[in-house]
């Protein structure tokens, strides 16, 4: 990926909006940024003092003036070379100030969680819950890519990398001990005391951690409170460690904002309090999904409510079990990689088609098992013995819930027609290394898809270490990875080095089915 490839980011934050915004973009930023981008932030006044992430972050800032209709001519002054991707998450930006962007910004992204406005953009990103496609229907153009669900949460790493634990702690708890009370980084109107006074009333013998922004209005209320509870408590202000706080949770009480996903990725259940009106859809669809309960609507919450609801929960342990596995299935953490891979360019196959990866889905399992099961995928295989229905399902599923492993489907103008593997090498520390595996479909072989699909990984992975391993006998798959850059070493295996002169020799190959 070329250093000079750019992203510009729009978007806001402020103690009325919160961070939300600025937080799942700078996600994005960062990802990209490990990948050699150059990423800018476009903000307005007020949003470093809310997200003071974004000041440490190294990536340029612009903060703009209160001048919505003059800001396309802005940007493009500042940034005066034109930009690869223009990426706008604000709830009063659309297709107006998107189409005055055109001359300047090669393509648009536009985060949205609403739905209720025009886009001129070429992907949409919206992560909200029971989101369809129709939702969007005469809103963007018939080409645009959408991108819907929490499986396109836009969640720091640190989130699915202590997802498994988190479950595994979820799974062994038993009732409710510790809970996590956070409303926003800015908590505009100070519902944190009365959710802290409604524990109090509770009388549960829990410990909690809060979470405010250093901005928040009432951050000084809450200090005091937390000093004369009777309840163990912690104040957490701008902290950094919130995946580490709700994976030691056993309860959030909390807005149904963009952390909804960050306690979902953890399988952290949740009481939720409806503070603005864009949060109530989430509300229903994540009561509705079993993963919450809702404890008022509107800002007419007040200790007793809390109270009760609290009770109600920590005497019902089983209810807590079942919250939590329902809340784990809605998101998985890691939308931000499945961003990602639609935002780097795409290769193109012999007959000029887009190729792309893609993360698997548990969908996909019908044609990887075909795929698995032919003969000639078979021939060269570790294991020649074509697996069983059960043992793929089996096999899939700890893939797709591993993080150690990357599964990608391999498209081909829009069409799955194959799949590449990357396991994490553990034993390759201090650099990151995967061991690399690819099977084209084979009525789809013939058209340089294998070859596309090893260089888009190379660029995706741009850093690390990539091995593949390939079986006596196997020429044609020595020869494609020589193609892509890929050199034997003294114990034959292919190495695609990152960093010139580092070897990975991994002693005990990742087993799979393949």
């Amino acid at each position: 990926m070329s250093a000079a490839t750019t992203a510009v980011f729009r978007a806001d934050a402020s103690p009325e909006i919160g961070g939300g915004h600025v937080v799942r973009c700078l996600t994005l930023a960062d990802a990209l940024a490990e990948r050699g981008w150059r990423c800018r932030f476009a903000v307005g006044a007020g949003t470093l003092e809310t997200v003071p992430a974004l000041d440490g972050a190294h990536h340029e800032v612009l903060i703009l003036e209160p001048d919505e209709a003059g800001e396309p001519e802005a940007l493009a002054d500042h940034w005066p070379e034109a930009t690869d991707w223009l990426i706008v998450d604000h709830y009063r930006r659309g297709a107006a100030f998107e189409t005055a962007c055109r001359p300047w910004a090669r393509k648009i992204m536009a985060i949205d969680d609403l739905a209720d406005r025009d886009h001129d953009c070429d992907l949409l990103l919206d992560q909200t819950l029971g989101r369809q496609a129709a939702d969007y229907a005469n809103r963007i153009a018939e080409d645009c890519r959408l991108l819907l669900g929490p499986d396109y949460a836009l969640l720091r790493p640190d989130f699915p990398t202590r997802r498994a634990a988190a479950l595994a702690r979820r799974g062994a708890a038993d009732g409710v001990r510790r809970i996590l009370v956070s409303l926003g980084a800015s908590d505009p109107h100070n519902v944190t005391p009365v959710v802290l006074e409604g524990i109090v009333q509770s009388g549960s013998k829990v410990e909690v951690d809060v979470v405010l922004g250093a901005a928040a209005p009432g951050l000084a209320d809450v200090q005091g409170l937390i000093e004369r509870m009777p309840q163990t408590a912690r104040l957490h202000v701008d902290t950094q460690k919130m995946a580490a706080l709700m994976a030691e949770a056993d309860l959030a009480i909390g807005a149904a904002g963009t952390t909804s996903w960050e306690r979902c990725c953890m399988g952290l259940p949740a009481l939720l309090v409806v503070l603005a009106e864009n949060q109530r859809e989430i509300t229903d669809a994540l009561c509705r999904a079993g993963g919450a309960q809702r404890i008022s609507n509107g800002l007419g919450t007040n200790p007793r409510k809390v109270a009760d609801a609290l009770r109600a929960l920590i005497t019902e342990p089983r209810v807590v079990a079942e919250m939590a596995n329902r809340c784990a299935a809605v998101c998985d953490g890691l939308g931000a990689t499945r961003a990602l891979l639609y935002l780097l360019p795409g290769g193109r196959s012999r007959d000029g088609y887009t190729v792309r990866l893609r993360l698997a889905r548990p969908d996909d399992e019908e044609a990887l098992l075909a795929w698995q099961r032919h003969p000639a995928t078979r021939r060269y295989a570790r294991d020649p013995r074509p697996p069983t229905a059960d043992e793929h399902h089996r096999w899939l599923q700890r893939c797709l819930g591993s993080s150690r492993c990357l599964l990608t489907v391999v498209e081909h103008g829009g069409t799955a027609v194959g799949v590449l593997r990357l396991d994490l090498l553990e034993q390759a520390a201090p650099r990151t290394a995967y061991e690399i595996s690819i099977l084209i479909a084979p009525e789809q072989q013939g058209r340089g898809l294998a070859l596309e699909a090893l260089r888009l990984a190379r660029d995706w992975l741009s850093e690390a270490e990539l091995v593949a391993e390939v079986l006596p006998g196997n020429t044609a798959s020595q020869e494609l990875f020589k193609s892509a850059g890929y050199a034997p070493d003294e114990v034959g295996l292919l190495h695609n080095r990152a960093a010139q002169g580092w070897i990975c020799r991994p002693t005990d190959p990742v087993a799979r089915n393949s």
